[in-house]
């Protein structure tokens, strides 16, 4: 028991210290350190390295988008009005309704199966009975 603590241990370990550094690696890239990203790159192994390298390709290829006052404002105002607009008794519904029909459905499959296999059992005992009994 001893041993799966300590296995466990050392791999929640590497676990913290890969997502530590993939943090840091993003924290670089982020303030436009790349020759630094780059470099905790190079030290890592090759798993680890090839998914910074693909952070980072991400990182290149999208391009910041500067807000500005009006769009930010723009922003605002249509969350505002969709705020408005929303019923939330409607909302509520509308999420609970597909959820509760499928645990009604998987309740009446399984109301279904277990009257279909009593059934089933008890036929099967009674088969045996009249199959075994001596007349």
């Amino acid at each position: 028991m001893r041993l799966w603590s300590v296995v466990s241990d050392w791999e929640r370990f590497a676990e913290r210290k890969e997502a530590n550094l993939l943090d840091e690696h993003a924290q670089l890239l982020l303030s436009d350190r790349l020759a630094e990203a780059r470099t905790l790159q190079a030290v890592q192994d090759q798993d680890l390295a090839a998914l910074m390298a693909l952070a980072e390709e991400v990182f290149l290829a999208v391009a910041p988008v500067e807000l500005s006052r009006d769009s930010l404002a723009r922003i605002r105002r249509l969350a505002e009005r969709a705020w408005d607009e929303a019923d939330l008794e409607r909302i509520m519904a509308g999420v609970r309704l597909p959820g509760r029909n499928t645990v009604l459905g998987a309740a009446i499959v399984g109301t279904a199966a277990v009257s279909l296999g009593r059934f089933a059992l008890s036929y099967h005992r009674k088969r045996q009975e009249h199959v075994s009994s001596p007349n």
